[in-house]
């Protein structure tokens, strides 16, 4: 794989796992992403770690952004919780 990467020193590529986690990438890649660790603020479960990924849909204007947590940390079971809680509300907010 590092032979790969090396050979494509002049192309942003990275390695993703089935999970979407990423593996390694190449400098190109580093700089043209930054980071990509994203610390979200949730009101009702505090700071969460976040992964961050772009995929781009080929032939398309079109990107999504994938938000996962490293499996097994607090930061997953916050992540857990964010999802179960919705947009509803725990405490009037008025």
């Amino acid at each position: 794989m590092q032979r790969l990467l090396d050979r494509l020193s002049h192309t942003p590529v990275a390695v993703h796992d089935a999970a979407c986690n990423l593996i390694v990438a190449n400098q190109p890649y580093d700089a043209l992403m930054g980071e990509t660790t994203s610390w979200i603020d949730h009101p009702d479960v505090g700071l969460i770690a976040l992964d961050c990924d772009a995929l781009i849909v080929a032939g398309d204007d079109l990107r999504i952004t994938v938000y996962t947590a490293e499996p097994g940390t607090e930061d997953a079971e916050r992540l857990a919780l964010a999802v179960v809680l919705g947009t509803q509300a725990l405490i009037d907010r008025a």
